[in-house]
């Protein structure tokens, strides 16, 4: 059957479908397919078409192909037999300055646009992900643009020139009327982008099948917001960040009645400025929100804003908050400028009552008690993500918010039956200052599978004893995870081995032994559950045998 064949190509390694393209008549075809469908790069294809391509050192110090000769018509039927196979093409220019890879050199380019009309090289393409540093490299992407493409994410660096990504998007707008999702990643300036703004929102005027789009953050313009307003099936707008430059905070549409304009949305990320403007979320439609935000007063503004929320958005799944810190947030703990959060800024929410995951990351881990935990399990029944504020305090805070103490899990567990992943940032004591879990209790959490403790510090002498209480409470959890940053979902690059910090190093291995030691203890669980099961019905056959043996005399 060729769904079988599938799945076998799709699990094998490059080297097994190489083989089997190699040895079976029959697995020729399926092989080569699977071997060319997903590409990280160009340059396979490139080469297929010279055998004297050319390797040279270019001005950036890397290392790039170039023809040596003239194409030939062998040359272009051995290129169809694999470009007709491909449907999914990603190439970073960036990532070959940091990584030993090829770039296409300019001539590359130039040389492929004489020999083949644009988007001919790859006919059957359906995904394309291409990040550009250099003008050559920006304007290259027209030669891969097919009649038929459904998915883009089109990155453009700040080293391009401003006038070049204008000349690429006009050129696209023409020739992707196909498009389903387009993502667009800038780290222009602001002030040098308008003209971008002005073409993109020309571009999105021509894609009217678009279901998802993806913006920077500073490109929520009127002109680009009545240009979504156009397309009638759009169902996800989110915010693309770059890193590169800061970009201030602006909400995409927040000027505009949402539900007017955008009535089939049903999933939304955008950044705000406090306080919002109350028609800017309110849609009955959706379903996923993530709001990134900066808060100067933790007091009142948080609490404002997701009353708001509450109200507008009443089906509500899944909510994500990104809440930074401003750098001039100042007052005490009793008076303003308070900047942890506390359990009545999140009262608002208890009224989404389908909620099912909320994450919140913020740079003070969050203030809640055992009976406020359990009032949120009772309006929020089917939650099954939470995740709250896993960092430790924000530097130079000026009085310190504890994390929660462990002995918590225990009415995380019992509040929120249907939890499967639950984290926060831990204060963990003394091994001895656990509550012991009782041996009568037979209600312990079957659904939680992932424990995210963030940026929790943990004992080295405490980790048997701290494994060994969680896998008593949890019996079905699976990993133990510190993956916490100031910022949760933030984009971070992930460090060289000579910048890892030690103390990072050593938490993640603690917990890794934590982890190791639930499952331990989860194992020997289920060992005892099983054996005490096959005991509890062998006591019931002796007893049913007994009776009948009674009855009989």
């Amino acid at each position: 059957m060729p769904e079988i064949l599938d799945v076998i190509l799709r699990n094998a390694s490059m080297k097994s479908k190489a083989r089997a393209a190699r040895t079976c008549q029959k697995w020729f075809s399926p092989a080569v397919d699977a071997l060319w469908r997903d590409l990280d790069s160009p340059v396979p294809l490139i080469k297929l078409l010279s055998t004297n391509i050319l390797t040279s050192i270019s001005s950036r110090a890397i290392e790039e192909i170039k023809f040596s000769r003239s194409i030939a018509d062998a040359d272009w039927s051995r290129f169809g037999i694999y470009s007709s196979r491909v449907r999914t093409l990603r190439y970073d220019d960036g990532e070959c300055i940091a990584h030993p890879r090829l770039a296409l050199g300019s001539n590359i380019f130039t040389e492929l646009g004489v020999y083949r009309p644009p988007g001919a090289l790859l006919p059957n393409l359906v995904k394309l992900e291409w990040r550009a540093v250099s003008d050559h490299t920006a304007r290259g992407i027209l030669q891969f643009i097919p009649v038929r493409l459904e998915s883009l994410v089109l990155t453009i660096g700040h080293r391009v020139n401003p006038t070049v990504p204008c000349q690429v998007i006009t050129a696209l707008s023409r020739r992707t009327e196909t498009l389903q999702h387009l993502e667009f990643r800038s780290d222009l300036p602001p002030q040098l982008s308008a003209t971008v703004k002005n073409a993109l929102a020309t571009w999105l005027r021509r894609v009217p099948r678009l279901l998802t789009i993806g913006l920077p953050s500073y490109y929520g313009t009127t002109e680009i917001v009545d240009a979504l307003a156009t397309l009638g099936d759009l169902e996800k707008i989110y915010t693309s960040h770059n890193w590169f430059e800061v970009s201030p905070y602006s909400a995409l549409g927040t000027t505009f009645t949402f539900q007017k304009n955008f009535p089939k949305v049903k999933e939304l990320s955008v950044d705000l400025n406090l306080p919002i403007d109350p028609l800017s979320l309110r849609s009955h439609h959706l379903v996923r929100l993530c709001i990134n935000t900066l808060i100067r007063d933790v007091g009142g503004s948080l609490q404002e804003m997701l009353g708001i929320v509450a109200t507008g958005c009443p089906n509500l799944e899944d909510l994500q908050l990104m809440l930074g810190m401003s750098d001039d947030f100042g007052g005490d703990e009793e008076g303003e400028g308070r900047c942890y959060i506390c359990y009545d800024d999140i009262t608002p929410l208890l009224a989404c009552r389908r909620l099912v995951q909320l994450q919140v990351a913020h740079c003070s881990p969050i203030k809640l008690e055992e009976a406020q935990l359990k009032e949120m399990g009772k309006s929020w029944p089917g939650m099954t993500t939470l995740e709250l504020c896993q960092s430790p305090n924000f530097k130079g805070e000026p009085f310190v918010i504890p994390g929660m103490p462990l002995s918590m899990l225990r009415t995380i567990v019992k509040a929120f039956r249907s939890l499967e992943t639950f984290g926060t940032f831990f204060l963990l004591g003394e091994a001895g200052d656990l509550e012991p879990v009782p041996r009568d209790d037979d209600n312990p959490s079957l659904s939680l599978r992932t424990l995210d403790v963030g940026s929790s510090d943990v004992d080295e002498d405490d980790l048997f004893a701290i494994g060994y209480y969680i896998g008593l409470l949890c019996p079905a959890l699976t990993a133990v995870t510190a993956n916490a940053t100031n910022v949760r979902w933030y984009p971070i690059n992930v460090p060289s081995h000579r910048d890892v910090d030690p103390e990072l190093v050593e938490r993640t291995e603690n917990w890794n032994a934590v982890e190791s030691i639930v499952k331990a203890t989860t194992r020997l669980h289920g060992v005892f559950q099983r054996r005490i099961e096959e005991l509890s019905e062998k006591l019931e056959a002796s007893q049913r045998q007994l009776a009948a043996l009674r009855i009989q005399d």
